[in-house]
């Protein structure tokens, strides 16, 4: 994959967020509570490899009660009925644990509906990271965190309408409901997520920006459970024009300029410079579109939407007009199509800023929009 469509991977991956739906008037009434009430915050939560293997796997993540200091590792010990989490405790903090940059912060709310609708309040808790609040149901049979579905759509959400402003250990709850949208209306829906993450002694960092306007949903979040979905029970698309802005630095070498994907036509027009020297090439490949996704193919809407070909190496790759240095340079195939290295995968430092935007059609004519501005950093 060229320099130019790179999208990093770093290896950092979050728990997903499990869903449970709950009764209408349960998270109308939820918000009610929650508006202009201000919390203790219980606790914090923090990523944190504990093997140091560059992994962070379900129980990597530490719990600090802010009442005590008490440190507890997620799944650290076998779940029990009464331990729905398998907390265990710690003797002591990691020493190279940031405690100054927590993931996220759990309050406890003891919301009456938990109690009157489920028999209990020990779930009866909001986490909140990066915006965005969620309410935990409870625990699914693999004993991950179910937290609360609020459109019904197999998915845990955000509350909408709700934020939050923190002050030390006290966290304040503010509900807006949105003003009603004309039907027929179509509505630009924004989303921001931001991580840092330490590693080995190395800092990677990822925040990204973005907006959809139609049919096609992007949900920006890192512990989003489909990045793609669809609003509508399913679609065809016919084409897609894809432009990406990207500034990359890695090491000491430094690729910017701007790709134009034309999905119909199959082409993928690069230009940029790579530290100095220019390149202006195309590549072409069978075509993609046209292509009928289901809601349920969040896979292959993914594929789709990210297609943005991967050089000789493609079995659907046609013919380029890129210079071969630009495959030694900057892709992890050669002109000849044989696969190696990426220097970027393998740079120690990083520094990327790509804003990719989408235009789509369906088979009806109508538009579909997606945004999205994605910083890496690996230092």
């Amino acid at each position: 994959m060229g320099v130019l469509r790179f999208l990093i991977a770093a290896g950092v991956s979050a728990s997903a967020l499990f869903a449970m739906s709950a009764p209408a008037d349960y998270v109308q009434s939820l918000k009610t509570y929650l508006s202009d009430k201000q919390f203790a915050v219980n606790g914090k939560f923090y990523m944190y490899d504990f093997n140091h293997d560059g992994k962070i796997a379900r129980n990597d993540w530490l719990y600090i009660d802010t009442a005590s200091g008490a440190a507890y590792r997620l799944m650290g010990k076998t779940p029990t009925q009464n331990d729905a989490f398998g907390w265990l405790p710690l003797q002591s903090l990691p020493t190279d644990l940031d405690i100054t940059n927590p993931s996220g912060y759990f309050i406890f709310i003891n919301f009456p509906k938990d109690q009157e609708l489920y028999g209990t309040n020990a779930f009866s808790w909001v986490y909140v990271t990066n915006g965005a609040t969620y309410k935990l149901m409870g625990a699914d049979e693999n004993h991950n965190f179910d937290y609360l579905d609020e459109n019904g759509d197999g998915r845990a959400d955000a509350l909408s309408g709700i934020t939050y402003s923190l002050s030390g250990n006290s966290i304040l709850f503010r509900y807006s409901q949105a003003a009603s949208v004309p039907e027929g209306t179509q509505t630009k829906v924004s989303c921001s997520d931001e991580q840092s993450v330490n590693y080995g002694g190395a800092l990677f960092y990822s925040k990204v920006e973005s907006w959809y306007q139609g049919d096609i949903v992007y949900n920006c979040k890192n512990d989003a459970m489909y990045t793609w979905s669809l609003s509508v029970p399913s679609i065809t698309i016919t084409q897609i024009v894809k432009t990406m802005d990207v500034d990359i630095r890695f090491d000491n070498n430094r690729a910017a300029g701007t790709v134009t994907i034309d999905y119909k036509a199959g082409s993928v027009h690069n230009k940029g410079t790579y530290n100095g020297t220019y390149f202006d090439c195309y590549e072409y490949y069978i075509p993609p579109l046209p292509q009928t996704i289901s809601q349920s193919e969040h896979d292959k809407l993914e594929e789709l939407m990210e297609w943005e070909g991967d050089g000789p190496c493609d079995p659907t790759f046609i013919r380029t007009t890129c210079p071969s240095w630009y495959y030694d340079d900057l892709d992890s195939c050669d002109i000849n199509g044989h696969e190696k290295p990426n220097p970027v995968e393998q740079a120690r430092s990083l520094d990327a800023d790509i804003k990719t935007n989408w235009n789509v059609t369906d088979s009806d004519g109508k538009s579909h929009k997606v945004y999205v501005h994605d910083i890496y950093k690996i230092q």
